[in-house]
C-alpha cells in the first residue's frame, strides 16, 4: 500500500515496506504534472515535482512560479514571504537554501512497517489513517484530518453509521450497545450484523473483524477484550489473569493479551512494558511478537513454547519460510536462501514474489537487488534502502553538490560515490582536517573509508565511523579496503557491493582476480597450470622472474614460486583459522601458502614444494631428486634403464647425489651448469676435494691425484683425511682409490717399522737390565 503522510523531512531517514494499494493525492492532468506553471491553483508538492524550469511555491497566490536568479531572488525575498513559501526547489535549479531546510514539510510515502508505529496525529491522508495498526490508536478520517477517537469522552457517538473511514482496530465499536456490529474491512466502516450467528471469533485475523462487545458476547466461545473479539481457551480462561497458579502452563496459550509470569502468576503485559522487556519475559505468542525493546529481536518457538532472542548477525541460518511469529522485519532482511520479504499482518517472512518492489525495509538482499524497481537503484547495506537514482545518477561539477539529491538519511550516508554528511539534510562533507575514525559521525561510507592508515568502516546501525580489525572479508565496505586485506583471500562483488571470501578454484586465472579487485591471498592461491601470478600495485598480474635478484617473494603464487629457475624457493604452507562471513562464530581451518627463500640444502628431502633451483640443490645424504613435470620428485635409476642390455640414460635436471647411483663403467660427473650427470673421458679432471657429491664409484676410483674413498651407502666420493678414515693396520678398507691405498700402505709400513724399532729397543733395555 502506498500511503502518503505529511512529515518534516528529517524524520524520514528510513525506508520501509510498501503495501500494494496506491493512493493518489493530487488530481492533475498527466501532461502538466511535471511542469512548473499551471493554469490552476495548487499546493507546494506540485511545484516540487516539476522538472522543466527552476520552480518554487508562492503561498500568497497558491501557485507555482519560476525561481529567478540570485539577484531577482533577493528582490522576491523582500516581499517578506514566510519560510514555508519556499517549500522545495526542483533538481534543475541546482540551488539549496540551508536557511529553509530545517522545518519545511513535504509529502512522503508511509511504508507498511510504519503502520504499527504511526499515530492518528501524524498528519496522515485517508488511506494512511484508516490502515493504522498501532496498538491503542483509534483513528477516524474526517474533514480531511486524521484524528484520534477518545473512548473516555462522555459525548462519544454510539451510532454505528457515524463511524466511517475508521482504522481496523475496532476498539470503538464496543461503545455501540444497541446493536450487533462489526468492522467492514473493505470499506473501513462500522456495519450492523443481521444475525448473531455470523460472529466468528476464530484465531484467523480476528482483530480485523471488528466485532463490538455486544456481538462478540452472543457467541459463547468468544470473549471481548481490548477492542477485539477472541476465541476462549476454555469455558473460563480468556485472559492472563484467568490462569490459576496450578495451571500456569496455560499462560502460554492466551491469545487475547501478551502475558508474563511473575511469582507463579500469569500477568498481562502493559503497553509500556513492550518497550523494555526482553524476549524471554513474554511467555505467549501475543506478547512475544509485540516486543519493541531496542536490540530485542524475538520469535516464538512453538516447539519449545518459549519466546527466544535471536542474534541476527551471528550464526543466523534460518530460511525465509521458517520464520513465523517474529517481532521484527529485520529477521526477513537477514535471510539468504531465497528472495524474502516481511508480512506485517502475519508477523512472518514469506517469499518475495513480486518484481517491482520499492526500496523497502523487510526485503532481504536477494529481493532488494533482483525484485525492486530498477529505476530506483535500490542498494543493500544491512538492509534495503533507497531510492538512490537521483544521487547515483548525478553528474558532479564545481557548481552543484550532488549530495543534495539524497532524499533520505540512508541514501545520503550509505552510498559509496560521494563524500556526504547528514546535517539538516544531505550535503557535501565539509570537514577539512581529517578526524580519527571513531570521532566521525553522520558522514557517508566514503568519508569513513577514505581514512587510509586503518580499516575504518561505516556503522549503519549508529550512523558513524568505526575502526575495526577485520576478521572476515564482508566486514569491509569498499573495493579498496577489500584489496588491502592480507591475511585471507577476498574479492570484491561489484553487483552486491560487498567484499566476499574467495574459495580456491582450480580454474582461476590471474586476470579473474584482478577483474574482481582480489587481494594478495586471492592472487597467490591461484594453482591453475601455467598461471604465474604476482600481486603488485594492488592488482594480480603475470609474473616474470628476474636474474640477479631474489625471486622468492611472498606476493607470488605457487606456480611462480616453484617453476622459476633463478632462485631457490619453497612453498611454505601453514594452517590458519578464518571466518568466511562475519555472521558466524565458528572459525574454519584453511591452508594458505607463501613463497619463501630455501636455504636448508643439507637437511631437507626432495618434495613437491621445492622450486627447480631448490630441488637440484638438495645435498642431504641419501636424497636423490629430479625435476620432472614441473615438480621436484624422487629419482629412480630404473626409470632411465630402457632395457637390461643397455646402460641407463644419463639423468638431467637432477641434484648431484643422483650421479652416484650409476654403477656401470662410465666415468660420470655432475655438471653444475647443466644440472645433469655427464660422462667424462679424461679422469685427470675428476676430483673429490671440491665436493663429495656428483661422482659415481668408477670415477671415484679413477682419481689418481687425490686420496678418495667411495661411500657405498650415501653414494658419495669423499676425500680421505685423518678425521674421516680409521687408518688401522689393515688392508681391508673398501672403497679406497689407488692414491688413498698407497697412502694407507705407506702409513702401515711406517707403523710396522716404528713398532719393530720399538720392540728392538724394548729387548735391548731388557738385556741391559739383566746384566
Amino acid at each position: 500500500m502506498k500511503i502518503n503522510v505529511i512529515q518534516s523531512k528529517p524524520k524520514v531517514n528510513t525506508v520501509h515496506l510498501i503495501h500494494p494499494k496506491v493512493v493518489i493525492l493530487l488530481i492533475i492532468l498527466k501532461e502538466n504534472y511535471l511542469k512548473c506553471i499551471h493554469s490552476f491553483k495548487t499546493n507546494p508538492i506540485t511545484c516540487s515535482k516539476s522538472t522543466d524550469i527552476p520552480c518554487f511555491y508562492d503561498q500568497y497566490n497558491n501557485i507555482c512560479i519560476p525561481f529567478l536568479d540570485n539577484k531577482e531572488y533577493i528582490s522576491v525575498s523582500q516581499f517578506k514571504l514566510e519560510q514555508q513559501n519556499i517549500i522545495q526547489f526542483i533538481n534543475v535549479s541546482k540551488i539549496f537554501l540551508r536557511d529553509y531546510q530545517d522545518n519545511y514539510e513535504e509529502c512522503f510515502e508511509v511504508q507498511e512497517a510504519e503502520l504499527r508505529i504511526l499515530k492518528c496525529s501524524d498528519k496522515l491522508n485517508e488511506n494512511g489513517c484508516v490502515n493504522i495498526q498501532t496498538s491503542f490508536q483509534l483513528c477516524q478520517y474526517e474533514n480531511y484530518i486524521c484524528k484520534a477517537i477518545n473512548l473516555d469522552s462522555p459525548n462519544i457517538n454510539t451510532n454505528c453509521s457515524y463511524y466511517q473511514k475508521i482504522n481496523s482496530s475496532g476498539y470503538l465499536l464496543n461503545n455501540n450497545r444497541q446493536s450487533f456490529v462489526n468492522m467492514n474491512i473493505s470499506n473501513k466502516r462500522c456495519q450492523e450484523l443481521t444475525q448473531a450467528s455470523e460472529v466468528d471469533c476464530d484465531q484467523n485475523q480476528t482483530q480485523n473483524k471488528g466485532y463490538n462487545g455486544l456481538a462478540c458476547n452472543k457467541n459463547n466461545n468468544c470473549i471481548f477484550y481490548d477492542g477485539t473479539c477472541y476465541n476462549k481457551i476454555g469455558d473460563s480462561i480468556a485472559f492472563c489473569s484467568d490462569v490459576d497458579s496450578t495451571q500456569i502452563q496455560l499462560c502460554k496459550e492466551i491469545i487475547t493479551q501478551g502475558c508474563t509470569v511473575t511469582k507463579d502468576r500469569c500477568i498481562s503485559l502493559l503497553p509500556n512494558n513492550y518497550m523494555s522487556i526482553k524476549c524471554n519475559e513474554a511467555v505467549n505468542i501475543k506478547g512475544c511478537i509485540q516486543i519493541q525493546t531496542p536490540g530485542q529481536t524475538c520469535f516464538f518457538d512453538q516447539y519449545l513454547e518459549i519466546c527466544k532472542f535471536q542474534n541476527l548477525y551471528i550464526d543466523f541460518k534460518s530460511k525465509c519460510l521458517e520464520l513465523n511469529n517474529i517481532n521484527s522485519f529485520k529477521f526477513c532482511e537477514q535471510t539468504t536462501d531465497q528472495p524474502c520479504k516481511y508480512n506485517l499482518m502475519m508477523n512472518k517472512c514469506e517469499i518475495a514474489a513480486g518484481n517491482n518492489y520499492d526500496c523497502i525495509r523487510g526485503l532481504n538482499k536477494m529481493a532488494c537487488y533482483n525484485l525492486t524497481d530498477k529505476s530506483q537503484q535500490c542498494k543493500y547495506l544491512n538492509y534495503c534502502y533507497g531510492p538512490n537514482d537521483k544521487i547515483l545518477e548525478c553528474n558532479p561539477n564545481n557548481y552543484y553538490d550532488c549530495c543534495r539529491e539524497a532524499l533520505t538519511k540512508e541514501s545520503c550516508l550509505f552510498q559509496k560515490r560521494f563524500e556526504c554528511q547528514w546535517q539538516n539534510g544531505c550535503q557535501a562533507y565539509q570537514q577539512k582536517i581529517q578526524n580519527e575514525c571513531n570521532q566521525i559521525k553522520d558522514a557517508s561510507v566514503t568519508v569513513c573509508t577514505s581514512i587510509k592508515d586503518s580499516f575504518c568502516i561505516f556503522d549503519a546501525e549508529n550512523f558513524n565511523c568505526k575502526q575495526i580489525t577485520p576478521e572476515s572479508c564482508d566486514e569491509i565496505q569498499t573495493s579498496d579496503q577489500c584489496n588491502k586485506i592480507t591475511e585471507y583471500p577476498c574479492i570484491w562483488d561489484e553487483l552486491n557491493e560487498i567484499c566476499i571470501y574467495k574459495d580456491k578454484d582450480i580454474l582461476d586465472q590471474c586476470t579473474n582476480i584482478s577483474d574482481n579487485n582480489g587481494n594478495l591471498k586471492a592472487c597467490t592461491m591461484i594453482e591453475r597450470s601455467g598461471q604465474k601470478c604476482i600481486f603488485i600495485d594492488n592488482q594480480c598480474k603475470t609474473f616474470y622472474q628476474k636474474d640477479g635478484i631474489n625471486n622468492c617473494i611472498n606476493n607470488i603464487n605457487i606456480t611462480s614460486c616453484l617453476q622459476q629457475n633463478v632462485s631457490p624457493c619453497e612453498w611454505v604452507i601453514e594452517e590458519v583459522k578464518v571466518k568466511k562471513t562475519k555472521d558466524i562464530t565458528k572459525m574454519e581451518t584453511i591452508k594458505i601458502g607463501e613463497c619463501q627463500q630455501f636455504t636448508d640444502f643439507d637437511n631437507r628431502d626432495c618434495n613437491l614444494l621445492l622450486s627447480q633451483k631448490s630441488c637440484i640443490s638438495v645435498r642431504k645424504l641419501g636424497q636423490f631428486c629430479r625435476w620432472k613435470n614441473n615438480q621436484c620428485q624422487n629419482f629412480s635409476l630404473s626409470d632411465y634403464q630402457i632395457n637390461k642390455y643397455r646402460q641407463p640414460e644419463l639423468a638431467q635436471i637432477v641434484n648431484p647425489n643422483v650421479c652416484g647411483l650409476y654403477q656401470d663403467q662410465r666415468l660420470i660427473q655432475y655438471s653444475q651448469e647443466l644440472a645433469s650427470c655427464i660422462e667424462v673421458k679424461d679422469s685427470s679432471k675428476l676430483s673429490c676435494q671440491q665436493s663429495k657429491y656428483g661422482l659415481n664409484s668408477v670415477s671415484c676410483f679413477k682419481i689418481q691425484s687425490e686420496s678418495c674413498k667411495w661411500n657405498p651407502i650415501h653414494k658419495t666420493c669423499e676425500q680421505v683425511t685423518i678425521n674421516n678414515t680409521n687408518l688401522t693396520i689393515s688392508c681391508d678398507l673398501p672403497g679406497l682409490n689407488s692414491k688413498a691405498f698407497a697412502v694407507l700402505l705407506a702409513t702401515v709400513v711406517v707403523k710396522q717399522i716404528q713398532m719393530l724399532i720399538a720392540n728392538i729397543k724394548d729387548q735391548t733395555n731388557l738385556h741391559v737390565q739383566q746384566f
